[in-house]
């Protein structure tokens, strides 16, 4: 057979030249693939190559000399099918439907390439081949191989790379931009290292796989950085991630190791969901939105000698996640230093939280009935605010000093004394605890001053709560007293109390906050003798809380007095309730309950009765109020009795869609305006009298004789007092005097 081609002999074989126009060895590739021996090399100069499927059956080498493009028809374009083959510095072009290059045999390498446009732009069906400083748009797949090395390529397109089942592999040096970056399933003991991800449908994701050594990554600004799913047994270490949304994602996965990464600007840093047996070391954790690290339904996990700075949460424990050792970690600058929501039996070693808007938090799940949350091992070694904190579980007779943060849980007798903390999520916390004292501590810029969950016979006394959201708080208790406590400029309520019986709020001043004292479904509580002033919205506030006590109590300058809604059958006795901006006293949508001997002077409005049924109204002084004295809306079956109605701006009383209300015995003196005098006013079906001796009411614009006398006074537009009386307070002087 002739030998139509010039061959240059090298020392591994010949080198065949292919030129598309002319004057070498071949024109087509494919022609100098199917003729070329083992050890042979094929040099390709510049130019487009429309080839068919090449097969490679012998070792050889396929080299681009220039900017060499090779396109194919449908199906894969080079298959290689003898081991030990080289294919570098070509422009590999796929039709979209089938792989661009195949290796289905061992110690291949491609190099310098670039693959785009097929469905994969290299399947690797076999081990120890090795792709490198290659730029792949449309991914590669290793399945099933072992010792496969993928190192210093750049990713585009859609898909970076996917290993399946896949052992002892490499990924080394890479850049991905592709849409997604690098992902395992059921693989063991590969390599993901020094890594660039830009990818912005998630940069790794690891499925069922052990082993896996992923060290010294960066990631920058994606959906998801690294997810670990039902894998366990890898290590996880010195990564950079920035901007994520979650920046490592452990779901299902157990006793694998975090350690040394930075975790930077996330959503959330690290997330261990469904985990056991976890280590979380030695990581950078900061200016993460959510948390820096954040624990959901983990067990057993330990998380150690973290920096936490500039999270939402530094520390987020959550859904019950118990047994965890939390040890030696340090947060600064977050929202909360360290948090177990829902999440009991945790241990707690030597963290250190300093600067945070709030060091310690530690609350219910969402069962409010359980309170096993609390049930911590925290220990002294653990400092808030540079003071240790102090968890007391189940201890009795004990007198507390100097803390950062106290918890009392499921203690008796225990007593606590001049403590100074702030910025806490509660600064002092008592659950389940009962005949236990607080008393002279200051408490400062806490989400909740003090807080006391199902307590019992518990004494709060002379402590001071300023610029929290909440000063004092009681949850589901019982029998306490807060006596001579003090709330200023907290954001929400000074005062809270909520599902609770039997509370006596005593000598209380509360002032400059959102609501002054707030009362919410709780029964049999009692404020007296307490000063509430300038709080922006209500001074005094019942909602769902029957039988209530307020009594003696000054109620100044506030937004609205004192509101009582769905509160029925309290006793709002001598309180001084006035210059508030809206009304002195709110009834709403209640039945039941007695207003006696209050002052209610200078408010926007006396007293507003809105769906009311059976209050006793009694000995009250309404003056000088702007709009009406006594407003009453929609409500029956009440009874007004002398009450002064003294100079109210609007008019003395109205009565709007009411009846079955009885109005006697009142002074109703110059109320109303120069333009429009009223003392009262009334389009329903009331009463403004009792038969006589009784009577009915004293009004300055109408003049008659007697004590009651008998000349009727007409109430527009439809009430009648027939028989008002000659003198202020007449009824109390005896018929014909």
């Amino acid at each position: 057979m002739l030998v139509l081609f010039a061959c240059v002999l090298t020392a591994g074989g010949n080198t065949l030249v292919v030129d598309q126009r002319g004057g070498a060895d071949f024109k087509k590739i494919g022609i100098a693939v199917s003729l070329a021996g083992p050890g042979d090399k094929i040099e390709i100069h510049p130019g487009i190559y429309r080839e068919g499927n090449m097969t490679i059956d012998e070792t050889l080498a396929l080299v681009g000399e220039g900017e060499v493009t090779v396109k194919g028809a449908k199906g894969t374009i080079i298959l290689v099918e003898a081991p030990g083959c080289t294919i570098s510095n070509l422009i590999v072009e796929g039709s979209g439907s089938e792989p661009a290059v195949v290796l289905e045999t061992s110690d291949n390498l491609i190099r310098g390439c670039h693959l785009r446009d097929g469905s994969v732009g290299v399947l690797v069906l076999a081990s120890n081949n090795t792709l490198r400083d290659n730029l792949i748009e449309s991914g590669v797949e290793v399945d099933g191989c072992t010792g496969c090395r993928v190192i210093n390529n750049t990713f585009r397109g859609d898909d970076g790379i996917v290993l399946v089942d896949a052992e002892e592999n490499t990924i080394q040096n890479c850049t991905f931009f592709s849409l997604r970056g690098a992902e395992i399933i059921e693989g063991r003991d590969n390599l993901i290292e020094r890594n660039s991800f830009n990818c912005p449908s998630g940069a790794l994701f690891i499925e069922r796989s052990e082993e896996i050594r992923i060290i010294g990554n960066a990631v920058v600004g994606m959906r998801s950085g690294m997810v670990l799913s039902g894998s366990s047994s890898n290590l996880v270490a010195e990564n950079n991630l920035t901007g994520c949304y979650v920046g490592l994602d452990l779901v299902g996965s157990h006793l694998n190791m975090a350690r040394e990464n930075e975790l930077i600007g996330c959503k959330v840093g690290i997330r261990l969901k469904d985990g056991e047996g976890n280590s979380i070391l030695q990581n950078r954790l900061e200016e993460n939105e959510i948390a820096g690290i954040f624990l959901e339904n983990s067990t057993r996990n330990e998380v150690g000698s973290n920096l936490l700075v500039d999270n939402g949460d530094g520390l987020l424990l959550k859904c019950s996640s118990t047994d965890n050792l939390v040890r030696n970690n340090t947060a600064l600058y977050n929202r909360y230093g360290i948090s177990l929501l829902g999440s009991g039996q945790n241990r707690l070693r030597e963290n250190w939280m300093e600067d945070n808007l709030y060091n310690v938090r530690v609350e219910r799940g969402s069962d409010l009935l359980d309170f096993s949350a609390f049930l911590q091992d925290v220990d002294a070694s653990n400092t808030a605010g540079g003071k240790p904190i102090i968890y007391l579980v189940g201890e009795r007779d004990l007198m507390v000093e100097n803390c950062g943060f106290l918890a009392l849980v499921g203690c008796k007798n225990v007593s606590a004394s001049s403590l100074t903390i702030s910025n806490s999520s509660a600064g002092i916390l008592l659950v389940n605890s009962s005949r236990c004292r607080v008393e002279n501590c200051t408490l400062s810029r806490d989400e909740m001053g003090v807080s006391l969950m199902k307590t019992e016979d518990c004494s709060i006394e002379k402590n001071e709560a300023d610029d929290c959201e909440t000063g004092f708080g009681l949850l589901g208790c019982k029998g306490d007293t807060l006596l001579s406590n003090g709330a200023e400029n907290c954001s929400a309520s000074g005062f809270q109390v909520e599902n609770s019986t039997g509370i006596e709020l005593v000598d209380l001043n509360s002032s400059g906050n959102r609501v002054g004292i707030s009362i919410l479904n709780s029964a049999s509580c009692m404020i007296r003798g307490s000063r509430v002033s300038g709080n922006e919205e209500t001074g005094i506030r019942l909602i769902g809380s029957d039988r209530c006590i307020l009594n003696g109590n000054r109620v100044t300058l506030n937004d609205d007095g004192m509101t009582l809604s769905g509160s029925y059958n309290s006793f709002v006795l001598k309180n001084n309730v006035s210059s508030n901006e809206g009304s002195g006293i709110e009834l709403l949508h209640l039945s039941g309950g007695t207003i006696n001997g209050n002052l209610l002077l200078k408010n926007k409005a006396g007293i507003f009765l809105q769906s009311v049924q059976k209050v006793h109204l009694e000995g009250n002084n309404l003056s000088l109020n702007d709009g009406y004295g006594l407003r009453m809306s929609y409500s029956g079956d009440c009874k007004v009795v002398e009450n002064e109605l003294f100079r109210n701006g609007i008019g003395g009383a109205s009565l709007i869609d009411c009846s079955g209300n009885s109005v006697y015995h009142n002074n109703f003196v110059d109320n109303g305006n120069l333009m429009l005098s009223q003392n009262a006013a009334d389009n329903g079906e009331n009463f403004w009298y009792r038969d006589l001796p009784v009577g009915g009411n004293f009004w300055s614009d109408h003049r008659v004789v007697g004590n009651p006398g008998t000349v009727p006074k007409e109430i527009p537009s439809r009430g009648t007092d027939r028989y008002p009386f000659q003198d202020p307070g007449g009824w109390k002087k005896e018929v014909g005097c």
